[in-house]
């Protein structure tokens, strides 16, 4: 354990140089640049960015589940953190508007599918956990979903699916997570079975939509017994199972990869059309599916690791280039090479330096960090004052020297990443205008648009180079 957790370390603060395409210094600026990040002691298979920065991952397969971990990128240090009492493998998680984490479902046996209905909440702060009720039934694999608040209440969490075992199958049964009482609400009217994990998000109209992995995309009413009503259905004949899905601004949504064999194609749905419905963009270089899809702060979308080929999870097939996704053209752009194949189990995360990290897989201790090319751009602006918390509507100050060049701000919620689907991930484009040493910047006016909780705020010059994030809260006082 010592061994590891020292390499761990070094590698953090070297950051040894991997072979591959694009990783020369000369094609950093076009094809980014892969490098060699910490040796974990255990493989993360869900992994979330904390508000002060760090990540918290944990494992599962080769140990217990329950064995949470938080690696700091600025010592490089990992440091083992309290137990939860009971194997949260392949459970689903949530942020709260405190910037707790809800974790519910996980698993008594893999072998059967079984999993368990326990819930408990992660407080980062005190490093403890509290037990709250269990939920109907198991999950394992299930989706969290933090919703927004309303009358003064603070976010939510609907959960969706998770297995209950392998002779009732999916939990049909959504719940929602009341903060307040601290007690879970049925949707009663609104049993579905559909895929684990399925890749939901909080719609901007305070409905949950649910874009995959199935073809069809339905909306869920989450308000008192809850209601399905379908929205469109994807052009790609297949499940897009083990794929990946980005919401990348306040009403429009990518789909990519996924289903067996993989496909290389990708579908955007744009919610903000009278009638939406699912239109082909670009398709991938690379067919894949156990991919990860990560958005990053200048809004576009990228695409690390997985298998192009058949069957569940092909370890022969890995798909090492990155691929990048102009959401304005629709078009796919091949990047730096892997040195280490991701597969099942894998998981790739927006850090709030800009860069991504990328690890896991059973039994893959090695993790990699991968700079987009737009760190290899010239100077980076920097944010030298912001507010730690913000209401809906607000206009805050940014302090940052060279407010004329700056062209875009953005904030992404803190990513919490397993199984190929980010079920925190979302960003909002900022409206800003600049100032005397800074930006006056107008925060979302709904909790609609950003839930409650925490965001990585960047600011982009004029060579949209992104600066070092500020993690701001945002919420109703």
């Amino acid at each position: 354990m010592k061994r590891r957790l020292v390499l761990a370390s070094i590698f953090v603060l070297t950051f040894s140089v991997c072979g591959g395409s694009g990783s020369a210094q000369d094609n950093s600026a076009t094809m980014g640049k892969w490098e060699l990040g910490p040796l974990f002691d255990v493989a993360p298979i869900n992994m979330m960015v904390l508000a002060n920065g760090k990540v918290m991952f944990y494992p599962g397969a080769q140990v217990s589940g329950d064995d949470v971990r938080v690696w700091d990128p600025g010592t490089g240090t990992v440091t083992g953190l309290a137990k939860a009492g009971f194997d949260i493998f392949c459970s689903g998680m949530a942020f709260l508007w405190n910037g707790e984490i809800l974790i519910a479902g996980g698993n008594v046996d893999a072998a059967t599918f079984t999993g368990l209905p326990h819930a408990s909440i992660y407080n980062p702060t005190t490093n403890s956990w509290y037990r709250v009720p269990d939920m109907n039934d198991s999950r394992w694999y299930p989706t969290l979903t933090t919703l927004g608040g309303f009358q003064g209440q603070y976010g939510d969490v609907l959960v969706l699916s998770g297995w209950i075992d392998d002779v009732q199958l999916e939990n049909p049964l959504p719940q929602v997570f009341q903060v307040g009482p601290g007690t879970w609400r049925s949707l009663t009217n609104a049993v579905l079975r559909i895929f684990s994990y399925p890749w939901a998000f909080l719609s901007p109209f305070g409905n949950v939509i649910v874009v995959g992995p199935e073809r069809t995309t339905r909306y869920l009413d989450t308000a008192g017994a809850g209601a399905w009503t379908t929205v469109a259905t994807q052009n790609f004949a297949g499940t897009r199972d083990y794929g990946s899905a980005v919401m990348w601004d306040d009403f429009r949504f990518m789909v990519v990869g996924g289903s067996q064999p993989p496909t290389n194609t990708a579908e955007v749905l744009n919610l903000a059309d009278p009638n939406p419905t699912w239109q082909y963009s670009g398709s991938m270089a690379f067919a894949r599916r156990q991919h990860n899809a990560t958005i990053l702060p200048d809004r576009t979308v990228l695409v690390t690791g997985g298998t192009s080929g058949n069957g569940f999870n092909d370890t022969t097939s890995p798909v090492y280039p990155a691929e990048l996704w102009d959401p304005w053209s629709g078009t796919w752009s091949t990047k730096a090479s892997q040195t280490i194949g991701r597969f099942y189990h894998s998981g790739a995360i927006l850090l709030p330096d800009g860069r991504i990290l990328s690890a896991g897989g059973d039994f893959t201790f090695q993790s990699e960090i991968y700079s987009p090319p737009y760190l290899f751009k010239g100077a980076r602006p920097t944010i030298t004052s912001a507010p730690t918390q913000l209401t809906y509507g607000q206009t805050f100050f940014v302090g940052t020297p060279d407010p004329a060049n700056v062209k875009l701000a953005t904030w992404v919620r803190l990513p919490a990443v397993t199984h190929s689907f980010d079920q925190s991930q979302r960003m909002n484009g900022l409206t800003y205008t600049p100032t005397t040493g800074g930006l006056n910047v107008t925060a979302p006016s709904s909790e609609l648009r950003s839930p409650p909780g925490y965001y990585m705020l960047f600011i982009l010059n004029e060579n949209w180079v992104p600066s070092v994030a500020k993690i701001i809260r945002i919420g109703y006082s």
